[in-house]
């Protein structure tokens, strides 16, 4: 008798399963197999909201700086790797070098071959603040830089926040960041 019970519960188990990865299957399916992964982000760490305005040229100035500041230590040669994650938003002289080698008179952080070693991330938030500067084809934003190191055992550090004055440029293709540089600190 206990056998047969067994036999049942494992039966219904089994059944459940199944219709569950039927249902989903279906779902799926339903909405064009990948469509639930659109929009699903990266893995550059960079913020990405579909449904802001990109247009705009603060929008755009926090997605570029986001990217430039978020370092991967374990992949990128130096912090000017990320330049190329940040291609898409970029132009003139800071487009270039995106596609341009390491230059070897650069050093890089100190802390480099640390989190390389120990396979951190630093990643970078950017808050755009108002423009200092708005015209048609230019604008001239200050932009919070905040840089945190997330480690693999899930804890996290604050690395550097900086102010970054961030010049924007209207171009066939949208506003994209020309030219970027800290601000002193006051």
């Amino acid at each position: 008798m206990k056998t047969t019970n067994r036999v049942i519960i494992g039966a219904v188990v089994a059944g459940a399963i199944a219709l569950v990865a039927l249902v989903v299957t279906v779902v799926l399916n339903l909405n064009g197999g990948d469509s639930i992964l659109e929009g699903a982000g990266t893995d550059a760490h960079v913020l990405i909201d579909e449904e802001s305005d990109a247009i705009e040229p603060d929008a755009v100035a926090q997605r570029a700086l986001a990217a430039i500041f978020t370092w991967q230590p374990t992949v990128d040669e130096s912090p000017g790797s990320a330049m190329q994650r940040a291609e898409e938003w970029l132009t003139g002289r800071l487009a270039e070098s995106a596609g341009a080698p390491r230059d070897p008179n650069v050093r890089l952080p100190a802390q480099w071959s640390g989190w390389q070693s120990s396979k951190d991330i630093v990643s970078a938030t950017a808050a755009p603040q108002e423009a200092v500067v708005r015209t048609d084809t230019k604008a001239i934003i200050p932009v919070t830089v905040t840089q945190t190191v997330l480690h693999t055992d899930g804890s996290s550090t604050p690395y550097t926040t900086n102010t970054v004055r961030a010049v924007m440029v209207q171009t066939p293709d949208g506003w994209k960041l020309s030219e970027f540089s800290l601000m002193p600190s006051r």
